[in-house]
């Protein structure tokens, strides 16, 4: 979504094995040892470069709260290069 009058752009990410995000075809342990909070940060990583091809130097705040909220400040932390603030509503600890 992209905000007119400031040019933003509003993106929700979904944690892979949440909602419809199933990467395997089975709940199997060996599909489990992808649901990580790292490879999370990766895919969403990915997801920026992804998406901002375009400009890749675009400034990005990232958002979240409870354990969104802790995905985001590791996130700002593990990729200072994708991330310009993080906002880290009631995260855990």
């Amino acid at each position: 979504m992209v905000d007119a009058h400031k040019n933003a752009r509003l993106l929700l990410v979904e944690h892979r094995f949440y909602g419809d995000s199933q990467p395997c075809e089975d709940w199997s342990v060996e599909c489990y040892k992808t649901l990580s909070s790292e490879q999370g940060l990766a895919d969403f990583a990915n997801f920026l470069s992804s998406i901002n091809s375009d400009m890749p130097t675009r400034p990005t705040i990232v958002i979240g709260g409870s354990y969104p909220g802790a995905l985001s400040a590791w996130f700002r932390d593990k990729y200072p290069q994708w991330a310009v603030a993080s906002w880290a509503a009631s995260a855990v600890v």
